[in-house]
């Protein structure tokens, strides 16, 4: 029973509780915070600026004239034509004009004296636009004749392109020469301003994108294409007073955009 007893009367000794001590806070410590890199202010003659900020303005000049040269190395009598100007901070890059030899006296000699224009806009961190020039072979198939990199599509850059494109041509076959474009800025005075021996005609798919928001009637542009694909000048006329009768508003803009 002692014994017993003395069992009940014991009790369990619990451990110590130990004091929580709180977590160790982070020292505030100043972080260097990533400089932002804000490009200088550009020239407002140009949107192709090569800046300090990424690659020294003396590197990117020659790193672009070595391209040039080796595409001259490469491909002889090539014409390859870099235009820039002197910046504040390094030359300002304006404009390049590619035609290889190749492909210039191979359309030149063996295709169609007709010549497409068309540009695009360059989604890269300097913009600009691209233009281009191209033919059709034996097969009717598209053929590259030149391009450039140009800073906007105005009238002053396609003058450029098309005097060189031009010069290009003629160095290796004179001869009258047609142009074919939609009615992009500034391309048609520019074309309107060369000379005489040069022709220019609208692509009617472009033409036509324009003349059924005013115009959405199906005889119209049946009337359209008839006109289009006129191989005399009879059946022209017979197409265009088939347009007239449809619709003179119609046929009033046509003309005014023929003649």
């Amino acid at each position: 029973m002692a014994t017993d007893s003395k069992k009940k009367g014991v009790s369990k000794k619990t451990p110590p509780r130990q004091k929580k001590t709180p977590p160790r806070q982070k020292r505030n410590t100043p972080t260097k915070e990533k400089e932002k890199v804000v490009p200088e202010k550009r020239p407002s003659s140009c949107d192709f600026w090569f800046s300090g900020t990424d690659l020294p303005s003396h590197y990117v000049s020659s790193h672009l004239r070595q391209y040039a040269a080796e595409l001259l190395r490469s491909n002889p009598g090539s014409t390859v034509i870099i235009k820039s100007a002197v910046g504040v901070h390094g030359p300002v890059f304006e404009r390049i004009y590619v035609c290889f030899e190749a492909t210039k006296t191979a359309f030149a000699k063996h295709c169609r004296p007709l010549i497409g224009l068309d540009g695009c806009f360059l989604k890269g961190l300097y913009g600009g636009q691209l233009l281009s020039a191209v033919g059709k072979d034996g097969n009717n198939q598209m053929f590259p004749i030149a391009f450039a990199v140009v800073e906007a599509e105005t009238k002053d850059s396609w003058t450029w392109f098309l005097n060189i494109l031009l010069h290009d041509m003629n160095s290796v076959k004179p001869q009258n020469w047609a142009f074919i474009s939609d009615q992009q800025k500034g391309l048609v005075p520019a074309i309107a301003e060369l000379s005489q021996d040069t022709e220019h005609r609208l692509c009617v798919k472009h033409l036509y994108s324009n003349f059924r928001k005013r115009f959405p009637r199906e005889e119209l542009k049946n009337a359209l294409w008839a006109a289009a694909r006129a191989s005399t000048e009879p059946q022209w006329k017979n197409a265009m007073d088939n347009m007239k009768e449809l619709n003179q508003d119609a046929w009033l803009e046509m003309m005014h955009v023929c003649w």
